[in-house]
């Protein structure tokens, strides 16, 4: 499946909607507020997703709200709608590298789980080698390790 694809699957797209719903925040400057996002969802997934497949998906303006420091000042805080805020939680929960042991059918040659950097640049360094001299090779993927 493409990451555009995954991005836009039922299930990510629900997870991301969940994630924003339970950050709660304001809405946008189209008053949108998180607690309607579900069923805003339910009733225009599809044209959502056909409007992004299509290239025509155009970000709303950010809504722009002065917040006081500590110095007295205010600064400009720039609150996005919560159909873009739900669009960029489900990018970064694809695209980003998965735990270890949540990557289904990579087999890796570098678990960097115990190793250190100096390990990793010689197994890349192994792997160019064995690629310019025809030599047949595994392709090295990392498997990354979340502590």
């Amino acid at each position: 499946m493409q990451t555009i694809e995954n991005v836009l699957s039922t299930r990510n797209l629900t997870e991301a909607c969940s994630e924003v719903v339970k950050n709660k925040g304001a809405g946008g400057i189209d008053l949108m507020n998180v607690g309607q996002l579900k069923s805003y969802l339910d009733l225009n997934r599809e044209e959502l997703c056909e409007t992004i497949h299509g290239g025509k998906y155009i970000p709303q303006p950010i809504r722009g709200k002065e917040i006081p420091k500590r110095n007295g000042k205010t600064r400009l805080l720039g609150i996005p709608t919560v159909v873009d805020r739900m669009l960029q939680q489900a990018v970064p929960r694809v695209i980003m590298p998965q735990p270890e042991g949540e990557m289904p059918g990579h087999h890796a040659i570098n678990s960097r789980v115990a190793q250190g950097a100096h390990m990793g640049r010689w197994k890349v360094n192994e792997t160019e080698e064995r690629r310019a001299t025809g030599q047949p090779y595994q392709p090295v993927t990392v498997q990354y390790h979340v502590t």
